[in-house]
């Protein structure tokens, strides 16, 4: 048994709006995404660029020692003990000639932000403000390196601007897991000073 059937071949000119309109979508894709930060801890290399105005030198000799502050360091351990004492400031990380480039990757490892493990811990159903530490103390929101009242302004107008728009802010801690316990605390009260209701502390998936 045959039905009627009515569909035909469509030879008629494509409408070009759709087309237009996907390429819209596309553009406006490449734009968003340049507007991600990712989160993490900056460290400034030497590679000709101005370093910060207060920025600190630590200088890998040929002979792998570690020179920082004026002091000259051969344990990298200690040199590691050395960088946790304040002042923070940023780092200008200049390499000799002919130094062991392994020593500089060492170093570079350090400031990536090694969270601590959890299993099964939840996180929170609110739109969250990430802040990173490393393990020198130092914050970063942004990917900009921040002292307290500069985080504490930045936040307070991250929560201000959310709560505008009728939703909450939960304040994400991504912390080295060689953060001292100060630290921490110094940030808890920062934000209850603010005025966050959650905080999230960032481990690894």
């Amino acid at each position: 048994m045959r039905f009627a059937r009515h569909a035909r071949i469509y030879r008629g000119p494509l409408d070009a709006a759709p087309l237009a309109g996907v390429a819209f979508l596309l553009i406006l894709f490449l734009l968003l995404t340049s507007l991600v930060y990712t989160p993490g801890a900056l460290v400034r290399l030497a590679d000709g660029a101005p370093p910060p105005v207060n920025a600190e030198r630590l200088e890998v000799t040929r002979s792998g020692a570690l020179v920082f502050r004026g002091v000259t360091y051969k344990n990298l351990t200690e040199a590691k003990a050395a960088l946790r004492q304040p002042p923070l400031r940023p780092l200008n990380l200049v390499v000799d000639n002919g130094a062991d480039p392994s020593v500089a990757r060492a170093i570079s490892s350090w400031f990536d932000v090694n969270l601590p493990s959890g299993q099964q811990l939840t996180g929170a159903d609110n739109p969250g403000a990430i802040v990173a530490v490393n393990f020198r103390g130092q914050t970063f929101f942004g990917n900009q390196l921040m002292d307290e009242a500069t985080l504490k302004a930045a936040l307070q107008a991250r929560l201000q601007a959310a709560r505008r728009r009728g939703s909450d802010l939960t304040l994400i801690i991504t912390a080295d897991k060689e953060t001292t316990q100060q630290t921490m605390m110094r940030l808890y009260d920062l934000a209850r000073a603010i005025g966050f209701k959650e905080v999230v502390l960032g481990d690894q998936p």
